[in-house]
Order: structure tokens, then sequence, then C-alpha cells
């Protein structure tokens, strides 16, 4: 019985180095501009119908922009790290900066008194099923499907 082994550079399939950045490296295309605008922008439904058609599989050559791309990206991580220093969440920050904030007790002053705090003590068990069986009564999702009609009567909405 012989084994036949075939690389994958023979078959024609480039495979990047495993010391390749994956940080820095996208292809600058409408698919990619696409993924980091959708974190801080929900598109109409029109406009990503257009934008969805342009979009094509990375093997096929596709117009690239670079400064859309940009835009998008920089957005992207302007908007993370505002969340990163709303939230003192310094997970990703090398080095002492982090240790010294938590050590001096300013990340729990930040987290006990600025971050909003919500009362969800008005959110009661009873309270809870109500809105339970209303939100299901007025949903439009919910439609007339086997499915759905086995939910309906598990919460008792007609």
């Amino acid at each position: 019985m012989k084994v036949h082994l075939i690389c994958i550079e023979d078959r024609g399939l480039k495979v990047p180095p495993i010391d390749k950045s994956y940080y820095i490296d996208y292809h600058r295309t409408i698919g990619n501009i696409l993924i980091f605008a959708l974190t801080f922008w929900k598109f109409p439904k029109w406009l990503y119908n257009i934008l969805r058609a342009k979009i094509y599989p990375v093997q096929e050559k596709q117009t690239t922009y670079p400064i859309l791309f940009w835009l998008t990206r920089m957005t992207y991580l302007v908007r993370r790290a505002y969340s990163h220093l709303r939230f003192m969440d310094f997970s990703l920050l090398p080095g002492r900066v982090g240790y010294v904030l938590w050590k001096f007790g300013i990340i729990r002053f930040w987290q006990r008194f600025m971050l909003p705090r919500f009362d969800l003590s008005k959110f009661t068990k009873k309270n809870k099923s109500q809105y339970i069986q209303g939100a299901a009564a007025s949903s439009s999702y919910i439609q007339d499907t086997p499915a759905s009609s086995s939910v309906k009567k598990d919460l008792g909405v007609n």
C-alpha cells in the first residue's frame, strides 16, 4: 500500500508563513471594509445589499480601497479604545500601567462610582413573565409555524 503525500504548494495553493502578522496585513477590499464598518455602524438594508453584491471571493482579482479601509479600521480602533477606557479594561495593555492603576484602586473607584448601574430590582419574576408574554404577543418575528405555535402555547399566548 503506497501513501502519496502531495504538498499544498504542489496543488497551487499559497500558505502564508507562520510569522506573518495577522493584525496589519488585511486585503483592502469591500468585504473587509464591511467587516470593520459593521462594528460601529448599522447600514441601511438597501446600502448593505448594494455593497454585499460587490464582495467577491479572495481568489478573484478585486479593486482595493486603501483610504476607505484605513478610515473604517481607524474608526473601529478608536471606538474599541474608547470602550476599553470607559470600562477600565487594560487586559490588552502590556506593562505596569494596568497593574499600577489596579493597585492604587483607580480601577475599583471607576467601576464603583463612574460606570452606570442598572436597577434590576424592579425586574421581578412576575414582571419578567409578563414582559416575555407581551413581547411574544406583539412580536412580528413569531409567525404561525408549528415551532412558534408550541412556543406561544408554552408562554400562554393565543
